[in-house]
Formats: C-alpha cells, sequence, structure tokens
C-alpha cells in the first residue's frame, strides 16, 4: 500500500513519496462542518415534490444522494484552485477535478530518456533545450509541453490549499496502522480520488455558508464529495474532511437549526483567506459573493492581500472593487505590498490607478527600483511570450502607468502608442482594453497640451462606445466627461459645460443621485461655472456635494474631503477668506490623522491651504507650508514631477509678494528649465512659467529681456492655445501695456 521512490536522476525533479491509499483517509469530527438539509425536513405532508431552498423550483428527488448532487450543483461549489487560472465555477465535482488533472495536476515525461518525468513545467524545458533542441525548432514550446504531459497518479499531501495540519494527520494514521517508510525524508502523498474528496470538502463547506443549516444527526454523510466516493466499489469507512477554518464556529452549529449567515466570520479567517497564495482570489470570491458585508474587512486583512506573494494584485483588485469605499489605505498597507517582493510592485501599481490620492509612496528610490523592475519584467515577457501576449501588453501598460505617475509624459507616450496599436491588431478596434488604451493615450497628449490630438481619440472612442455600449453605459459617460476635460483645458466653457450636464443628468437618472459618478459629474460642472466665474452656480453644486458626500460616505472619506477643498476655493474666489480658511484647515487636519502628515494628498491639501493664506496677505504662513510642501515633495516624489515643480512655482510667487525678487527669479528659472526639459516648449505649463519669469524680471527694471521673454511666451501662446484663451490673451494684454511704456519713455 506504500510506495517509497527513491530519487535515482540529479536532473529528474520528482522527490521521494510516501503515498497513502484511501482506506487510512479518517474524516474529522463531523460535528463541525456545516451541513445541508436533508429531503425529508424539506417535504411537506405526503407531496413527493420538494421546494429547493436554493434555486426555489419544486423537483422530485429519486434519494439523498441526487438532492445533495442537485445542491452542490446549484451552489457551484467548485473552482480551480490554481493560481490566476479563468476557469468558470463548476457544478460537477468530476468536471472540475477533470480541469484541475489534465491542466494543472501533471508531470512531463520525455520519451527519449526511458520515460524520466518532471513535475515542473520549466524544469522539463530546460531539459529539452539542454538534450534535445531539435523538439522545439520542429514542433514549438506548446506542442512539446502537449505531447509530455500526463496527469499525477499521486499528488503531494500538502499542496492542498485550504489547510495545513492534513499531512499530520495522515502521518498519525499512517503511523497507527503500522505502515512503514524506507525514506528519512518524503513527502506524503495521496492518490488522487483522495486528494479530490478531500479538497472539494474544503470547496463544498465554503459554499454551505451562503444556506440554512437544517438539524442533522452526528455522523451523517453530509458532502457531495463523500457521495460521489461513495459510489466507488473500494472505499472503506466515512472520508469527510472538515474545513480548515472551522475553529472559531461552534462546535455543533447544526443542533439549534441556526443559520451559516448567523456564524460570525472572525477577521483572522478572512486574512488568512485574503493571504492564501495559492487560491486567496478564488476563497475570497466565494467569502464575498456568498456573506457580503458579513465578511469583515479591516486593515489587517487587506494588509494580508497586500502581502500575498502569488496573488496579491487578484486579491488586492477583488477587494477595491467590491468594498473600495470601505477600505482605506494605511501606511501599514503600502508597506506590506513594499516588503512583498514578488507581487508587490503589481499591488502598488494597481492602487495607484485606483486610489492614487490616497497612497504614500515611500522615495524616489522606490520610484527607481520600480521601474526597473517593470522595465525588466516587460522584456521578459517579449522574449519569452511575445510581444503581442497579454502579458507583455499589461507589462507594457503597468510601465506606462507608472511613466505618467512620475511626470513621464514622452516615456508613457512611446509606450502607449505602441500598446494601443498591437491591442488595435490583436483585439480589434472595438475591445476595451484598445478603447482603454486609446483613453490612457489621450490623457497623455493633453498633459501636453497636444489638444487636438486628444479630442481626435477621445472622440473615436465616444462614438465606438455609443455603437457598442449605449449612451448610458458607465465607460461611455467616463470617455464624454474626458472630452469635456480636453474641452476646459483649451478654455471650450460652452462646449464642456454642454457636455457635463449632459453626464450629469444622465448618472442622476441611471445611477442615483447619491452616487460617487454621479457626485463627480456635479464637481466637474461645478469646476467648469468657477472657471467661467460663475461662482453661485458653481457654490450651489459644490454645497450639495458636500453635504451628500457627509452624509452617505462620512467626513473621513477622501471624496467628502475633496468636496470641501473646492467649496473652499469657490468661497476664496469670491473673497469669503475665513469660510474658505475654515474649509482648509478642517481638512488638512483630517487628513493628518488618516493619513498622516507626509502623505501626498495632505501635502496638497497644504498647498492649497497656502494660496489662501497668500490671498488674505498672510504671506509667513503661506510660505511656511510652501516651504515644507516642497520639500517633502522633493523627497517623495522628484524635483522634476509635476507636483514639485507646481509647488515650487507657488513658492516663487510667494517670495515676489514679500518683494524677495532674486529668490523668486532663481526659482522660476529653474520650474521653467525643468518644463522645457521635461514637457517641451510648447507646453501650457512651460508658457506659464515663462510668463511668471517675465514679470519678475520687469519688477527688477530689466525691460529688454522681459519684452523678449513675454512676446516669446505671446506668440506660442497663440498659436496653442489660440487668441481666445484666457492666459494668451492675459500675456498679451501685460505685453501690449509694456510696450505702450517702452515707446512713450522713448
Amino acid at each position: 500500500m506504500l510506495a517509497a521512490e527513491e530519487e535515482s536522476d540529479p536532473e529528474n525533479d520528482t522527490r521521494s513519496y510516501t503515498t497513502i491509499s484511501r482506506s487510512i483517509d479518517g474524516d474529522f469530527d463531523s460535528s463541525t462542518t456545516l451541513r445541508i438539509p436533508k429531503l425529508d425536513e424539506l417535504r411537506t405532508g405526503s407531496k413527493q415534490e420538494v421546494e429547493c431552498p436554493f434555486c426555489f423550483r419544486m423537483k422530485k428527488f429519486k434519494n439523498e444522494r441526487v438532492w445533495r448532487q442537485h445542491v452542490f450543483s446549484d451552489l457551484y461549489s467548485y473552482v480551480c484552485t490554481f493560481y490566476n487560472c479563468d476557469a468558470p465555477y463548476f457544478g460537477d465535482i468530476n468536471e472540475w477535478f477533470r480541469h484541475e488533472m489534465q491542466c494543472h495536476r501533471v508531470s512531463y515525461t520525455c520519451r527519449l530518456c526511458q520515460g524520466k518525468a518532471f513535475q515542473l513545467r520549466e524544469r522539463y524545458l530546460a531539459h529539452v533545450r539542454k538534450q534535445h533542441p531539435n523538439m522545439l525548432e520542429d514542433g514549438g514550446e506548446q506542442l512539446v509541453l502537449d505531447i509530455a504531459r500526463k496527469p499525477l497518479d499521486q499528488i503531494p499531501a500538502q499542496e492542498c490549499p485550504c489547510c495545513s495540519d492534513w499531512v499530520d494527520r495522515l502521518k498519525e494514521r499512517a503511523a497507527a496502522a503500522s505502515i512503514p517508510s524506507d525514506a528519512s525524508d518524503h513527502v506524503l502523498s495521496v492518490v488522487p480520488t483522495v486528494f479530490k474528496r478531500h479538497l472539494a470538502s474544503h470547496l463544498e463547506q465554503l459554499a454551505l455558508f451562503a444556506i440554512p443549516i437544517g438539524s442533522v444527526a452526528e455522523g451523517d454523510v453530509n458532502s457531495n464529495a463523500a457521495i460521489e466516493e461513495n459510489m466507488g466499489a473500494n472505499l472503506g469507512g466515512s472520508d469527510i474532511s472538515a474545513l480548515a477554518f472551522d475553529s472559531s464556529r461552534p462546535s455543533s452549529p447544526a443542533s439549534n437549526g441556526q443559520s451559516s449567515d448567523d456564524v460570525p466570520i472572525p477577521e483572522r479567517m478572512v486574512a488568512e483567506a485574503a493571504g492564501n497564495e495559492e487560491s486567496g482570489r478564488e476563497v475570497m470570491t466565494l467569502l464575498l459573493n456568498r456573506r457580503r458585508a458579513d465578511v469583515p474587512i479591516t486593515e489587517e486583512v487587506v494588509k494580508a492581500a497586500a502581502g500575498n506573494e502569488r496573488s496579491g494584485r487578484e486579491v488586492m483588485a477583488l477587494l477595491l472593487d467590491q468594498r473600495g469605499d470601505e477600505i482605506r489605505i494605511t501606511e501599514g498597507i503600502v508597506k506590506a505590498a513594499a516588503e512583498n517582493r514578488r507581487s508587490g510592485k503589481e499591488v502598488i501599481m494597481l492602487l495607484l490607478d485606483r486610489r492614487r490620492d490616497d497612497i504614500q509612496i515611500l522615495d524616489q528610490e522606490w520610484w527607481k527600483e520600480s521601474e526597473e523592475l517593470e522595465v525588466r519584467v516587460m522584456k521578459a515577457f517579449k522574449m519569452v511570450l511575445g510581444s503581442e501576449h497579454p502579458s507583455t501588453l499589461s507589462s507594457m501598460a503597468n510601465l506606462a502607468l507608472m511613466y505618467r505617475n512620475q511626470g513621464g509624459w514622452k516615456e508613457a507616450e512611446e509606450l502607449e502608442v505602441q500598446l494601443m496599436e498591437m491591442r488595435k491588431r490583436v483585439l480589434g478596434n472595438q475591445h476595451p482594453d484598445t478603447l482603454t488604451s486609446m483613453a490612457n493615450l489621450a490623457l497623455i497628449y493633453r498633459n501636453q497640451g497636444r489638444w487636438e490630438e486628444a479630442e481626435d481619440l477621445e472622440m473615436q472612442v465616444i462614438e465606438t462606445n455609443l455603437r457598442v455600449l449605449g449612451k448610458e453605459h458607465p465607460h461611455t459617460l467616463a470617455s464624454i466627461a474626458n472630452l469635456a476635460s480636453t474641452y476646459k483645458n483649451q478654455g471650450q466653457w460652452k462646449e464642456a459645460e454642454e457636455l457635463e450636464v449632459r453626464v450629469m443628468e444622465t448618472r442622476k437618472w441611471v445611477l442615483g443621485k447619491e452616487h460617487p459618478d454621479t457626485l463627480a459629474s456635479m464637481a466637474n460642472l461645478a469646476s467648469t461655472y468657477k472657471n467661467q466665474e460663475r461662482w453661485k452656480e458653481a457654490e450651489r453644486l459644490e454645497v450639495q456635494v458636500m453635504e451628500t458626500s457627509l452624509r452617505v460616505l462620512g467626513k473621513e472619506h477622501l471624496d467628502t474631503l475633496t468636496s470641501m477643498t473646492n467649496l473652499a476655493f469657490t468661497y476664496k474666489n469670491q473673497r469669503r477668506w475665513k469660510e474658505a480658511e475654515r474649509l482648509g484647515v478642517q481638512v488638512i487636519e483630517i487628513k493628518k490623522k488618516m493619513l498622516g502628515k507626509k502623505h501626498l494628498s495632505t501635502l496638497t491639501s497644504m498647498a492649497n491651504l497656502a494660496l489662501i493664506y497668500k490671498d488674505q496677505r498672510q504671506l509667513k504662513k503661506a510660505e511656511e507650508l510652501e516651504v515644507q510642501v516642497t520639500k517633502m515633495r522633493k523627497r517623495i516624489l522628484r524635483p522634476e514631477h509635476p507636483d514639485t515643480l507646481s509647488s515650487i512655482a507657488n513658492l516663487a510667487l510667494t517670495y515676489k509678494n514679500q518683494g524677495r525678487w532674486k529668490e523668486a527669479e532663481e526659482l522660476e528659472v529653474q520650474v521653467m528649465e525643468t518644463r522645457k526639459r521635461m514637457l517641451g516648449r510648447e507646453h501650457p505649463e512651460t508658457l506659464t512659467s515663462m510668463n511668471n519669469l517675465a514679470l519678475t524680471m520687469k519688477e527688477q527694471g530689466r525691460k529688454e529681456e522681459a519684452i523678449k521673454l513675454m512676446a516669446e511666451c505671446v506668440q506660442l501662446q497663440n498659436r496653442i492655445l489660440g487668441t481666445e484663451h484666457r492666459n494668451a490673451l492675459s500675456s498679451a494684454t501685460t505685453l501690449q501695456c509694456w510696450l505702450h511704456g517702452k515707446v512713450s519713455s522713448d
């Protein structure tokens, strides 16, 4: 009954096994497992038909076995437990395990080397490359693998992704049965049918969280895995395995008719599931789908997901998708991701993509290391999988996102153009991933001041979304909002307003007045009103957004704090300084408490409050805040980052207001030259820097230099922004005044 197979070839990666047949695989105390009700408990009177409490249909069931098979089929209890597998849920235990055995639980046999077996795909390929390179040339890697693939005859017991003590129990039973082993360092394995039954019991127990538990006698077989095994002729005894996470539950929840929905789910169990490297996403999906709000998503749970080395990104994405409003991205979560050497970078990139304002990036060195890693990953995928493989394209998208977050628009553009063209060729023009690439490229153009190129791409995305998804689909509305933003950046306020009203009204109707997307569209419209100096209309909308956010999300939610900041600036522009200052201080205090004083979002709020102080001529207070913000942004981001340059420009303006012209000029030259290098001479932010520096030169009596620089600025603004843009009008008016003054003086 035991077979100890010693390794005889150092190149062969098989290990020493002790194989245990089903006859010694006993069960746990069955009183600790969740159970389904019996048919007799569901029947009313003499009726043969019963109403299934899970699908709510009247059906006849021949016996308990057929009934239980129906339950677990209804629940789609079985899911592939392998990382990153896209296989659907299975209602049939045999179909599920057949998938695992054919696709994952395999070895590779080299038929040219007397049947030498390899447990790992990579080692088999390495063997082929070394010993039989012609095989790859003739048939290709996938064909070579397909020929050699063979389902395992025995599966190591420690490969159960749901528990860690099964091996110990099997060893105890093997010892009790006096089964010897000749190997001192052997791997305990079981035949596939035993492993199937054990793992299926775990999945069934997770599925049973969703159903009521009736009164069941002790020791009843109540598992589809057990039913399937009872059909075999050589089964000896009961073989139900207990759920690995049952220690915190009542010892016999079935005894009082308690519903599984009433059984509390402890934080520890959820954290273990989120950190499960093999099947964390699958287990968390089951828990969230079946118990929803009963599943506690605490900081410890999110930290476990962030630290999950194999499936951290997938688990984190699931948590953000389903319970994102409850999750605060704390320093501990970011630290857990940073310490995750395998998938931590992907987790942080996901957080940057979804919750950019919430996350504190550690320092410039982190950015540098992450960029180098992403470049290596992308190159490796290109070499191994090819330039058009989905994994290669995803790695390109991640690297482009990293460049965007650092303000590296040229590098991001180069990647996004490649990505968009590949996706068009591989996936087609209408695929969601293709449209995402087009929208991302439009965003890059917009941030470089290339309005026409951005507008052209955004129009294409809108037209495709309207045709494929319809005018009310969230993606369609988001693409319309993006186009409105491009119009706004060009000073086309009426066109932007028309689109934003359309988006807002549609979202109110489709999503409701209190939905976050609806509130965001109201805030966007308010911003357009402010740009047209329609302060009262902007204030009315912003008060609505803030009050709704306070009521629905709470005062500490970041969306609420953003709405308070927007309203503070509207007060500031109406010279209602005290109201603006009160809101600005309140936002900073909450963010310091929630996120820490060095968090990027906190620094942004400090910069905003400095502007309010500056308008009140409280220049010392403004300077103190701006020096802190500039220093921290240089350390956390980098000196060339757009946010860092903005804070330097703001500090220069404060120096000018204090009459410190030399210090102001030094900073403004630094900002202008850096923007020329990073963004280009014609970028709107570069032109703003030129305008500011020219004003500083003029104030120091350097008229010729000032006029020359301002003339260059006006020429570029007229060509890039248009003569009617307010920045172009302001610069042109200033230049005319200077020229008039110069002619008069001559």
